[in-house]
């Protein structure tokens, strides 16, 4: 029993991952599209640095920013979440 909880464990993806993921991938799409982080964040209505912050992983995002950021990057969620999609 132990062993399938250590297996578990190592294939765990921690919510800082999903961040960490989930702000690559939000500043590689926002540069593929040419968005400035300015830009972006005035569409989502959002403050710049909190922008800035989200593409370090160091804020989560909220359901209905990352719903407004899938509809500007033209992705979907899971995208955003999978490391090195962009």
């Amino acid at each position: 029993m132990a062993t399938k909880n250590n297996a578990k464990d190592r294939n765990r993806v921690s919510a800082d991952d999903i961040s960490t993921f989930m702000g690559t991938n939000v500043r590689h799409r926002r540069e593929e599209l040419g968005f400035t982080q300015g830009t972006l964040a005035d569409a989502l209505g959002i403050h710049r640095v909190t922008l800035n912050a989200i593409e370090q992983g160091r804020q989560w995002v909220r359901g209905n920013t990352l719903a407004d950021l899938c509809y500007h990057l033209n992705c979907k969620p899971a995208e955003l979440m999978t490391p090195d999609f962009f």
